[in-house]
């Protein structure tokens, strides 16, 4: 995604308002607007299960499109869901049969 893009979104998902702004908006570059917007924007845990099954979806249609393992062997299992951390590392667990 170029920058503009990401402006772009981060200006539309803003001005959703999904969340109380604690401070004067006009004072808020960018960059603030993402980290509040990271920070106190609600997600539940049905959401994150969602996401978790569309990105295993589209992973699993796209193993399948390469033709080299038949569709029997993959499966896509139910996400496990652990606890919020700090840390921006994504993992997947993958389990080819």
């Amino acid at each position: 995604m170029s920058s503009q893009e990401r402006s772009r979104y981060i200006e539309k998902a803003w001005k959703k308002k999904i969340f109380e702004i604690p401070v004067q908006e006009d004072a808020l570059d960018e960059v603030q607007k993402e980290d509040m917007m990271v920070t106190h924007a609600p997600i539940t845990d049905s959401e994150l299960r969602n996401l978790a099954m569309e990105r295993g979806t589209q992973i699993k249609e796209y193993l399948l499109s390469l033709d080299m393992i038949g569709e029997e062997r993959l499966f896509l299992l139910e996400p496990g869901l652990s606890e919020k951390t700090q840390e921006k590392e994504v993992r997947v667990d993958f389990s080819i049969r």
